[in-house]
């Protein structure tokens, strides 16, 4: 809307045409005066650096999330649901029994899925007693086994990796976080599998370098977990030095990653520790 306000602030009307550039209609100054606000609902997330374009234009009903709570602000009362769990999944499974509502068999399999990924078939530290339970009826809903449909979900989503863009592996699962006036991102893959990643390792740090100066990131860290021995090949660009000393792990011979044993969260593990990154670059501003 905003855009389109810039546009009608030196027209009085504007076309609309289809991606063949065939006219469907056109916009008018009267368009901007009765249009009505976006209606949504933050899901996951409830950062504005992690919200879509023009979210500040909508009309904000509600937060469901399981992360930090940080910089969203609303002019009234909204629905808010932040509970410290390993998957946002559980909370609208929980809110499904609320209401009285039976899950559907294939909405079951979904938030299973997800739950199951989000937190790496319930072995993460960020799993609880409240997933399992979650799980387990969804699991039975389903009709399916939670180790195998769990192993069967990451065996998918690692199918189509070597497939994808350096780009499209950074930012798939990415958050950005503000410490100070640090800029900081992190992306997060999980798999099984992860020397089909690390093979392009050469490859991603290029891309991370990229993003890292085109959206002003102090350090963009991404994290390459292997799910079956819990651990961690994280990769930095900017403020590597900084980045292995608080996590208490040499840099490996590249100078941009680390090799961290039990380091699999992004939110409960390495998002606490960004503000001693922060100052620890602050102080070392001539060693990164």
């Amino acid at each position: 809307m905003s855009e389109v306000q810039r546009t009608l602030a030196r027209r009085r009307s504007m076309p609309v045409v289809d991606a063949e550039g065939t006219l469907v209609g056109y916009l008018s100054r009267t368009d901007i005066l009765n249009a009505r606000s976006k209606r949504v609902v933050l899901v996951d997330h409830n950062e504005q650096s992690q919200a879509v374009d023009g979210i500040e234009e909508a009309e904000l009903l509600g937060i469901i999330d399981h992360h930090r709570i940080a910089d969203v602000h609303t002019n009234k009362p909204i629905m808010f649901r932040a509970d410290p769990v390993g998957c946002t999944g559980t909370i609208i499974a929980g809110l499904y029994h609320e209401a009285g509502i039976a899950i559907p068999r294939e909405v079951a399999g979904l938030l299973l899925a997800g739950l199951l990924y989000d937190t790496l078939i319930l072995r993460s530290p960020t799993s609880t007693a409240k997933d399992e339970r979650v799980a387990a009826k969804l699991a039975e809903i389903a009709g399916e086994e939670i180790e195998q449909y769990g192993q069967e979900v990451f065996a998918a989503a690692a199918a189509d990796l070597s497939a994808r863009s350096a780009e499209s592996l950074i930012t798939a699962d990415f958050k950005e976080f503000m410490v100070g006036d640090t800029k900081f991102a992190i992306g997060t893959i999980e798999t099984a599998s992860p020397s089909t990643i690390e093979q392009r390792t050469p490859e991603l740090l290029k891309a991370m370098q990229r993003i890292a100066q085109e959206r002003g990131y102090g350090s963009l860290l991404l994290m390459l977990v292997d799910i079956i021995n819990m651990q961690c090949h994280l990769l930095i660009w900017g403020g590597e030095h900084a980045v292995a000393e608080v996590l208490g792990a040499p840099l490996e011979a590249d100078e941009h990653s680390v090799i961290v044993e039990g380091l699999v969260s992004r939110k409960k593990q390495l998002v606490p520790l960004l503000s001693r990154i922060q100052a620890t670059m602050t102080g070392r501003t001539g060693a990164l």
